[in-house]
């Protein structure tokens, strides 16, 4: 029996020096590469061998950017930086790959949850837009600094989803494997990819549609959802992702995979239709062409009546008349059209309504010229400002304003109330005129909390502004 046991003690010890050993020999490649802190943003810690070039690091000041309108989007801001790893040959690449999931072997760049780490392979192996494949890492990073148990499908859907790499092509494939009957369980496959690597784009495709449903077709929950995170995200906790989709769909999991999947049945069936309609589209021009050269061929087989006399009761035509004729009003699209003005009401004139204000005229300056008023004047919020710059938002020249410079005013093209006091204390202006109304809640008692408070209240009203008051103009009809 000791001798067994002994044994037994000799062989554990071999099994982890041969795993010591594995570990130290996966790391060799990175060691002798000599990599390098390269490039540093609040978002990104970029580590490669040698200096960037100036493409690659115009490339990481533009994913930098697509960070910030990410977390914008959702609501949600983490510390820390992402660490990203350009690893140099497709070797050191392979070897890194060494015992990670099947799928990472075939794939641009992968995540190691283990080391906090993004890989990326090195360019000259990439086959798709890197810009879009480092995003697809950062959100799987992303996710992991706010979830303690998020499902593999909300990880995938969410980076195939917001780094735009759905495009036509993903969705004639969606339709095709529908029509084949295939689809994947997103239920089932919580925690692991599909067995068989056939099946590997239909989950990427219909973990993208689940994320397109959630926020969709459901947005008021698609925020009620994000808005817990945040909250768990300010306490410094991770949130349970169970937890906060129940609270925020009031559903299970289960129940919402069953009316996803009527859904995406309806979908296909909904881009079927439209596919039908655009192969009509394309035809009809050839249809009406073939018309067209029909009715020639049939004209030239008509006789030739320009050759005969014509009747001595003919009144000539008076040249007169000619220069004299009228030249119909063409639509030329190149002149310029004045602007369309557009007021924008809140109570005091302090957060929404001057953010509203900066904002469009920023954003849609060609076509639109903002102005901005409250019931009653008050002074404008310096959060709101610090928000606006932080946003590459211009703020010179903004002020409070009282409601009664504007009540005389006859040439507004639409009012917009963006909170219920100042919808029920709307003028009645000179000339009549659209009003619209948004309800969006006052970040203003939060003006005196600490920043790391404050602010996100600040930047969730700045992008409800751009869902609701930019979304409205942009599609305004002229």
């Amino acid at each position: 029996m000791p001798g067994t046991i002994y044994k037994r003690t000799i062989r554990v010890c071999l099994l982890k020096s041969g795993l010591f050993f594995l570990f130290w020999l996966l790391l060799l490649p990175l060691w002798s590469a000599n990599y390098a802190l390269q490039y540093k943003s609040p978002n990104l810690a970029v580590y490669a061998g040698h200096a960037l070039e100036p493409a690659v690091k115009q490339t990481m000041q533009r994913l930098d950017a697509r960070i910030d309108d990410l977390q914008m989007q959702v609501g949600v801001y983490v510390q820390g930086r992402a660490g990203i790893w350009l690893v140099e040959s497709p070797k050191a690449y392979q070897e890194l790959a060494l015992g990670k999931a099947p799928i990472v072997e075939f794939s641009e760049a992968f995540y190691s949850g283990s080391e906090g780490r993004i890989y990326l392979r090195p360019f000259t192996e990439l086959k798709d837009d890197y810009l879009k494949t480092l995003l697809h890492e950062y959100l799987h990073w992303y996710l992991e600094q706010l979830f303690s148990k998020a499902p593999l499908w909300f990880h995938e859907g969410m980076a195939m989803h917001f780094s735009g790499q759905m495009g036509f092509d993903n969705y004639l494939f969606f339709l095709q494997q529908g029509l084949l009957g295939r689809s994947s369980d997103l239920y089932r496959l919580s925690s692991s990819y599909p067995a068989r690597q056939s099946d590997w784009p239909v989950f990427y495709l219909s973990s993208s549609l689940a994320i397109r449903y959630m926020s969709g077709k459901h947005p008021e929950n698609w925020k009620s959802f994000w808005d817990l995170v945040a909250y768990y995200n300010r306490k410094g906790e991770k949130a349970d992702f169970s937890h906060c989709f129940i609270m925020a769909y009031r559903i299970s999991l289960y129940d919402f995979h069953q009316s996803y999947a009527k859904w995406q049945r309806k979908l296909r069936w909904t881009y079927l239709l439209w596919g039908l309609n655009a192969a009509l589209v394309l035809i009809l021009p050839w249809v009406v062409v073939l018309g067209y050269r029909k009715r020639r061929r049939l004209m030239h087989a008509m006789p030739d009546f320009s050759d005969q006399e014509k009747p001595s009761n003919a009144m000539p035509l008076n040249p007169e008349w000619q220069s004299q004729a009228t030249i119909p009003y063409l639509y030329n699209p190149d002149v310029q059209r004045p602007k369309r003005k557009v007021l924008i009401l809140c109570t005091g004139n302090s957060c929404r309504s001057i953010m509203a204000e900066a904002l469009v005229n920023n954003l849609l300056k060609d076509s639109w010229l903002a102005y901005s008023a409250g019931v009653k004047a008050s002074e404008v919020n310096p959060k709101a400002v610090q928000v606006l710059q932080e946003a590459g938002i211009p703020t010179e020249g903004l002020r409070s304003k009282g409601i009664e410079e504007f009540s005389e005013r006859s040439d507004l093209d639409l009012v917009i109330t963006v909170c219920d006091n100042a919808k029920q204390s709307c003028p009645i202006f000179l000339q009549p005129v659209k009003t619209v109304h948004f309800d969006i809640p006052d970040p203003a008692p939060w003006t005196n909390e600490p920043d790391e408070t404050a602010l996100p209240m600040f930047r969730e009203t700045l992008l409800q502004i751009r869902e609701t008051v930019i979304s409205l103009l942009q599609d305004y009809p002229v």
